[in-house]
């Protein structure tokens, strides 16, 4: 259904109006407002009025999905141009689905105001403007001037070969690539690596875990959120045992899993998890920075999964006379910890896509 293209214009007065502040109200003159769009204005009001509109807030980002004519875009903010240049996407130049895709977008409140506007702004370039002699009861600004008064941004057009937007858990895997860079508790190696994997479609399930672990302020848990990519698998990694020892497919081994209860401790399944998936490299960069502890092991994946539990253990509990660990670099950790992710569901992203497919663990995106 065709949207009334007023209403939302009028919607954007209002955010605009609603944000100044009440010692400056008096000054809005009471004037009909409109704004043009900048060259030819049809299609940009085609867009505004038919353009199915999905909007997303995730971890402080705002965003906006939009289908027309069969092409879906994206609307985000523009610091985050860069990210999507590395991931491949392709900038729409139209001006029309431009300026059609920012009104939205700034009309259901999906574009935050810039930190300079202030009431005194608004008043000045927009809410005491006077109306021109030739029409005296409305007055009009370009697209452009409304615009200035709302944060940068850009649309993307969205290409499934680069970066699938599928489920909802896209989303959150993409929110979690453009911000890896505002994390202060990883080098730029091990940003990297969080990016590879977030370009496995298995991440999906993961990613909440993985940006809670990005804006965690406190090493330690991050560490936690990260443990809990390995969690996870707990009993994925039994249904691939399954699988493979019984020779069943993997959505008969996930369904014998999940209807019996296999009694393996915590500590036993993060094991077998490690032995069974990840990669020697990826365990050596753990053993690396293991100081020796009385019950070592010559069994590497032993001795890099007791030190993982040992670590998330002192962190979710607090018990009396609990160990007391040496001095830990959580970053040196957390950079080993990914590592051994990254390599587990490199290897098992093709398996993890077919469970989660044949299970609907995903929510489809609706828009």
């Amino acid at each position: 259904m065709s949207r009334n293209i007023v209403n939302e214009m009028d919607a954007i007065f209002k955010i605009l109006e609603d944000s100044i502040s009440d010692d400056c109200i008096h000054l809005v003159l009471n004037l009909r407002r409109h704004i043009k769009a900048q060259g030819d204005e049809a299609p940009v009001c085609d867009f505004v009025s038919k353009a199915k509109i999905k909007t997303i807030s995730c971890a402080t980002e705002r965003i906006c999905l939009f289908e027309y004519k069969e092409q879906r875009y994206l609307l985000v903010e523009d610091n985050h141009s860069e990210s999507l240049k590395e991931i491949g996407f392709e900038f729409e130049s139209d001006v029309s689905i431009t300026q059609g895709a920012a009104m939205l977008a700034i009309s259901h409140k999906q574009l935050a105001l810039r930190d300079e506007t202030n009431s005194l702004l608004l008043i000045e370039r927009c809410f005491g403007v006077l109306p021109s002699i030739e029409s005296p009861k409305d007055i009009e600004f370009d697209f452009s001037e409304i615009a200035a008064f709302f944060v940068p941004y850009c649309v993307i057009k969205l290409d499934d070969t680069r970066f699938p937007l599928t489920f909802e858990e896209d989303f959150t895997r993409l929110v979690c690539y453009l911000q890896i860079g505002q994390t202060s508790f990883m080098d730029e190696a091990t940003k990297d690596r969080i990016k590879n994997l977030l370009l496995l479609l298995s991440s999906r399930s993961i990613s909440a875990s993985l940006i809670n672990s990005m804006q965690s302020p406190l090493a330690e848990y991050a560490f936690l959120q990260l443990y809990q990519c390995i969690e996870y698998l707990f009993k994925l990694n039994n249904c691939f045992v399954i699988s493979a020892n019984h020779k069943l497919n993997l959505e008969t081994a996930i369904d014998i899993v999940l209807s019996h209860e296999f009694k393996i401790s915590e500590a036993e399944n993060l094991y077998q998890v490690l032995k069974n998936n990840a990669s020697e490299t990826s365990i050596d960069s753990m053993i690396s920075i293991i100081p020796t502890f009385p019950d070592d092991t010559s069994d590497v994946f032993k001795k890099a999964s007791s030190h993982i539990y040992k670590l998330r253990c002192n962190i979710a509990h607090l018990r009396y006379n609990q160990d007391v660990l040496p001095d830990i670099n959580w970053q040196s950790n957390i950079k080993a910890l990914i590592e051994i992710i990254f390599s587990i569901y490199q290897k098992r992203d093709a398996d993890i896509i077919e469970i989660c497919l044949s299970k609907n663990s995903w929510k489809t995106i609706s828009i």
